[in-house]
């Protein structure tokens, strides 16, 4: 019982779920729409689905970073949080993230050279990490029922 509430009191939570745990979830999505629409785009040429893209690259790495904050105050205050998988998740997400930067960098170019072929590689790389660290992270930082 009182590792129940050690990690209730270290892990900054909302609703029992650490607060990574919530956002993990939209960088995900948004890595991966981004990719979605780079490929509707190589059908396409229609500027539009670029641009759908640079958008969604760019609210991920918003939301990735204010995520990836929180992540290393779990990391800080949770013990629990330092396992190994903790750590390669860690990894993972911010290597996802850098790529995404970079990738941003190449989408805002203007037309075909924004995605093909730098774009949609980063892209599949980019998606491939945070695929992984969603994977590999552990519920360790998820807090226990209030």
């Amino acid at each position: 019982m009182a590792e129940v509430v050690e990690r209730r009191t270290r892990a900054v939570a909302i609703a029992g779920h650490s607060i990574f745990s919530l956002l993990l979830p939209v960088p995900v999505v948004t890595f991966t729409g981004a990719l979605l629409t780079d490929f509707v785009y190589t059908q396409s040429e229609n500027l539009m689905w670029s641009n759908f893209s640079a958008w969604m690259i760019l609210a991920g790495l918003i939301v990735g970073f204010v995520a990836g904050i929180f992540l290393l105050i779990d990391f800080g205050r949770n013990a629990v949080a330092r396992t190994a998988a903790g750590y390669i998740s860690l990894f993972f997400f911010l290597a996802a993230w850098i790529v995404e930067v970079f990738n941003m960098l190449i989408h805002n170019q203007d037309g075909w050279t924004s995605v093909v072929p730098a774009g949609i590689i980063l892209s599949i790389i980019a998606t491939l990490l945070i695929w992984i660290a969603g994977w590999l992270y552990r519920p360790a930082l998820v807090v226990a029922e209030p």
